[in-house]
C-alpha cells in the first residue's frame, strides 16, 4: 500500500552507519536516536512508550505538536498500532533484551532496500527492482546489534562477530515477510544457506546493485 501511494518506492529500512544519518523510516521518525539506549526492568515500559511515540508521530504524553516526532513512521498511516511490530514470543525481559537499544520492534528490514548502503545514501529502490519472493523482513536474532531497524542477512553483533542475523526463536523455521506483501515461515536450512552464500543472488541477498546481491 505504501509503495502504491509513493510511486512504487519502498519505505526506508533505516540502515544506519557508514555515514548514513537517521531518516524517517518504515517504523519511526528520525528523532528516535535520542531515545535509543539500554534499559532496566523499571524503565522498560516508559522507554518503550517513548520509542512508540516516534512511530505514532507525537511526543510522549503530549498532543502531536513536537516536530521532532513528526511525521511518524512511514507505515503509521497503514498500521496505526505499534504493538504489531512485536513478536508475541519476544517478551522475556532478560539481560540480552534489556541491553537492546531499540525495543520498538522484533523485526529487521533487509538493508537490500538501499543496497546495504552501496552508494544509495538512504535512497530506497522501487519495489519492482526486487523479485516477489525476495525477503523484506525477518525476526531479528537475540544476538544481533539492536541499534537501528535493519540488517543484512549476515551482520555484526555487539561483540563484533559477523553472524546470521535472524532469530531461531521459532524452531526449524524463521518468520519472514516478502516483497509481494506476504508473510510466512521459511526453513532455517534455506535461510542459513542463503545467508552464507557469497556468490549468488538469492531471496535474502537481493540487492539490485550487484550481481551477487550483496
Amino acid at each position: 500500500m505504501f509503495c502504491g501511494d509513493n510511486s512504487d518506492i519502498l519505505p526506508n529500512p533505516a540502515w544506519i552507519g557508514n555515514g548514513n544519518p537517521w531518516v524517517d523510516n518504515w517504523v519511526s521518525s528520525k528523532g528516535i536516536a535520542s531515545v535509543l539506549n539500554a534499559h532496566t526492568a523499571n524503565s522498560y515500559q516508559t522507554d518503550y512508550d517513548k520509542q512508540a511515540s516516534y512511530f505514532c508521530g507525537q511526543a510522549y504524553g503530549t498532543a502531536p505538536a513536537n516536530t521532532a516526532y513528526a511525521p511518524g513512521g512511514q507505515l503509521y498511516q497503514y498500521l496505526k498500532n505499534p504493538k504489531l511490530f512485536l513478536c508475541p514470543q519476544d517478551t522475556t525481559l532478560d539481560a540480552a533484551h534489556l541491553a537492546r537499544q531499540e525495543i520498538l520492534t522484533s523485526y529487521a528490514w533487509n538493508g537490500a532496500v538501499i543496497a546495504y548502503d552501496n552508494n544509495r545514501y538512504n535512497n530506497p529502490y522501487k519495489l519492482t527492482a526486487f523479485k516477489p519472493t525476495n525477503i523484506l523482513q525477518w525476526e531479528n536474532a537475540e544476538k544481533s546489534n539492536w541499534t537501528d531497524f535493519s540488517n543484512g542477512p549476515m551482520d555484526y553483533d555487539p561483540n563484533g562477530n559477523y553472524t546470521i542475523s535472524f532469530s531461531d526463536r521459532h524452531g526449524k523455521a524463521a518468520q519472514v515477510g516478502r516483497m509481494d506483501g506476504s508473510a510466512g515461515r521459511e526453513t532455517w536450512a534455506n535461510m542459513k544457506a542463503w545467508a552464507n552464500d557469497t556468490t549468488t543472488k538469492n531471496d535474502l541477498w537481493c540487492s539490485p546493485a550487484t550481481q551477487n546481491g550483496h
